[in-house]
């Protein structure tokens, strides 16, 4: 179960959920952007560029074999 603390994060076009910004818990400036099942997909960064990755994958990891 995903928390509720952590920030969802929506295509802008159709509003579809991308995924989630993960708190990185020693630094509040820092987030983790996870897949909507909350796995990483990538390393801790400013809440900008944690939107633009999950913005870059979109939801194309569940294609992945």
């Amino acid at each position: 179960m995903i928390p509720a603390h952590w920030a969802r994060h929506h295509r802008r076009e159709d509003g579809e959920l991308l995924g989630y910004l993960r708190p990185v818990d020693d630094n509040p400036l820092l987030f983790t952007p996870v897949t909507v099942f909350g796995h990483p997909l990538g390393a801790p960064t400013n809440e900008h560029h944690a939107r633009q990755c999950l913005d870059r994958m979109g939801l194309s990891y569940l294609a992945r074999d």
